[in-house]
């Protein structure tokens, strides 16, 4: 639900140099649901229809912190996650920037991000990539997160493993490399009709979905932890929906907090461009 380049189309030729039609990727309903599955845990959204590609830009005002959001998805006829690229830009109290940037956006199993704050006196960063890995269902069953420190230094690596009931991820277990810590529960919660509700990490919401009498989401919760020990929450309603009932304009609204006061309150337009498999 992110996104915003072009697909480039690309054609298919014979040695003869006549234009050859590539067959449509066959896939079973089993398949379908596995890539479902998997890409709720790396997009926690999931999408209607023969979707090939999600384009997403924003309208943003000028009294808020956000300064750029932007991104795109690819899916496969399967709904195989092929391409993953999102980046976020605000400015935070002080006149400080912090840019979330993606740098890997070809290969969705493997995700890189440099988080960066910069103000007058210069820039910093941290580096995270996490991995996914898949059991012999194609299942993702394994993720590894490796934090690293600006100067390369390797910070902590947090290794989760994710448990599966009737064909769907109910609950992912982490552990850090620091033997001091201790291991984290995350529960995911289903509604009847099989749609996800929740994403619960140690008793805390940290996703949250409500849906409308015809399934189709009208708010999605985000809700994370800062740097520097904030509660951020990021909540977007759904304005608009296209034919296959994906939402086209959302509104985003996020708070942030400290001490359980209000230090900010901004707000942005987000538009989705869907295209679909014919």
């Amino acid at each position: 639900m992110k996104l915003q380049r072009l697909l480039i189309a690309l054609s298919l030729y014979a040695v003869s140099s006549l234009p050859a039609i590539a067959d449509p990727i066959q896939c079973s309903e089993t398949e379908k649901q596995t890539n479902i599955t998997n890409n709720h845990i790396i997009l926690f959204s999931s999408y209607n229809g023969p979707i090939k590609s999600v384009t997403m830009t924003s309208t943003i005002p000028h009294d808020g912190r956000f300064k750029a959001l932007k991104g795109e998805i690819h899916f496969d006829e399967c709904g195989k996650l092929l391409k993953n690229s999102t980046s976020m830009q605000e400015y935070f109290e002080g006149n400080v920037e912090t840019n979330l940037i993606r740098t890997l956006p070809n290969n969705p199993s493997v995700i890189r991000y440099q988080f960066q704050i910069k103000n007058a006196y210069g820039s910093h960063s941290i580096y995270m990539q996490e991995t996914y890995h898949k059991d012999e269902q194609n299942r993702f069953n394994k993720k590894v997160i490796q934090y690293y420190a600006n100067d390369g230094a390797l910070l902590d690596t947090i290794t989760s493993q994710f448990d599966y009931k009737d064909g769907r991820i109910i609950k992912e277990t982490s552990k850090s490399s620091d033997p001091t810590t201790k291991t984290i529960t995350t529960e995911y919660i289903y509604s009847p009709q099989g749609k996800l509700q929740s994403v619960i990490e140690d008793g805390k919401i940290n996703v949250e979905y409500q849906y409308d009498l015809e399934g189709k989401v009208v708010t999605q919760s985000n809700y994370i932890k800062g740097v520097n020990g904030e509660d951020k929450a990021f909540i977007t309603t759904c304005l608009e929906w296209d034919k296959f009932a994906n939402c086209s304009k959302e509104e985003l609204e996020s708070t942030i907090k400290f001490n359980d006061k209000v230090i900010n309150f901004s707000k942005a337009l987000l538009h989705n461009e869907f295209i679909y498999y014919e």
